[in-house]
């Protein structure tokens, strides 16, 4: 696979692009605070099909609820960028954490999905050289954390 410096902001723009309609019918407010000089190492496509992946995901989980809103960031660590999917949905049961990633499960209707979306995004992110974890907010709703080597950096093959 391809391997090139990816400006995570336009990878967002992209996918929150494609989900534009749908986020604007939902009144899904989004916040994002995402340096310009955030560049990770990754292929732009694939990147952005994992944050499309996790950005439904968030939609899904937020459907049922009063407040939706995303809050997208990402800021730099001593293993590159940290980048968050924050959504005010119903969050991840205890039961489903470590489950999440595992080929064919999910938490949907049957006929809502193929469960694939998050560990095809998980096998997609660990080729970069990076991580993808989940967790639940303190104060409701889940995050998906994304951790990917800086473009820049030395050690990344």
């Amino acid at each position: 696979a391809r391997v090139e410096a990816v400006p995570v902001d336009r990878a967002m723009d992209r996918a929150l692009a494609l989900l534009a309609s749908r986020l604007r019918e939902e009144e899904v407010q989004v916040e994002r605070s995402i340096p310009a000089d955030a560049r990770v190492r990754g292929d732009a496509v694939r990147l952005e099909q994992v944050l499309v992946n996790l950005l439904r995901n968030a939609a899904d989980a937020m459907a049922e609820c009063e407040d939706r809103r995303l809050t997208l960031t990402a800021d730099r660590n001593s293993e590159g960028w940290e980048i968050r999917i924050r959504d005010t949905g119903t969050g991840i049961a205890e039961a489903h954490q470590f489950q999440l990633f595992d080929p064919f499960f999910t938490t949907k209707e049957v006929g809502q999905g193929l469960g694939l979306g998050l560990s095809l995004s998980y096998g997609i992110v660990r080729d970069f050289g990076g991580t993808l974890r989940a967790e639940n907010n303190p104060d409701g709703g889940a995050c998906f954390v994304i951790q990917l080597p800086d473009a820049q950096s030395p050690t990344a093959q």
